[in-house]
Formats: structure tokens, sequence, C-alpha cells
């Protein structure tokens, strides 16, 4: 004689242990909240926006450095194009001459992110410790 269906399941075999579950979610929540703090992310501190706009001349003015970043993806400082494979060497000299010196990285909108990233950690290892990001608005 078969067994009545009904008597094969109680109310404890049809819950599902969720305990080894949240075990787990628990042990993810510790680690990121230790891992986070240690984390060394790149943080970027826009300025202000102001009702005036700086013209390129007052840009020019103050000491420092002007690197343009152009649409297809090459460098030049100032008016002077500089090769890839010899941006190093020109920043460092110029690292060495002004230790002071302020970079600005100006932008095109439709450069690289590529470029734009291997750009800013090459001016952080030639030894500048800050940059301002200059990118055109559709105005100017």
């Amino acid at each position: 004689m078969a067994k009545d269906y009904n008597t094969l399941f109680t109310e404890e075999n049809e819950l599902i242990n969720l305990t080894p579950l949240l075990d787990v979610l628990f042990v993810i929540l510790i680690l990121f909240i230790i891992i986070a703090p240690l984390m060394n992310i790149d943080k970027i501190n826009l300025a202000e926006s102001s009702s005036k706009t700086l013209s390129s001349s007052t840009m020019e003015d103050r000491n420092g450095i002007s690197i343009y970043l152009h649409a297809d993806d090459t460098v030049s400082i100032g008016t002077k194009k500089v090769e890839r494979h010899a941006l190093r060497f020109v920043l460092e000299e110029i690292h060495k001459q002004n230790k002071t010196a302020l970079p600005r990285l100006f932008i095109d909108k439709k450069s690289s992110f590529g470029t734009f990233t291997e750009t800013k950690d090459l001016i952080e290892d030639c030894g500048f410790t800050s940059l301002d990001l200059v990118v055109k608005s559709k105005h100017s």
C-alpha cells in the first residue's frame, strides 16, 4: 500500500533554509567594507561653475604648461607638436626646469579615452602632482 503523499512533506521540509546564503552575503559585505578604504581611486575635483568663462589667453598667462590632446590623438605642448615616444622625455625636462609648473591638459572632445588616460598617467609619472583638465565647450 502506498504511503499518503501529504505525509511525506512536512512544514519543516517545505521551507528553504536561507542561512548558508545569508552567511555568504555577510562575508562578501565584510570583505567590501574592509577592502573599499584600501582602494586607490583617482578623484577629479571640478571647479565651481561661474558666469564668466576663461579665455585661452588667461589660461596661457598663468604659470603652467599647456598640453593639447587633439582629435586625431596627437599631442602638442604649446604650439609644438610632440611625438608620443618623445613626450616622456619632454615632460621630464620641463619638470626638471620648473618643479612648480602646473600642467594643463586641453582635451578635444573627439580624442580617444585611452589616449587621454595614457597621457594623464605619463604626466603623473614625470613627477607632476596636480593637473588641470580643460575641455572645450560647444560655444568656445
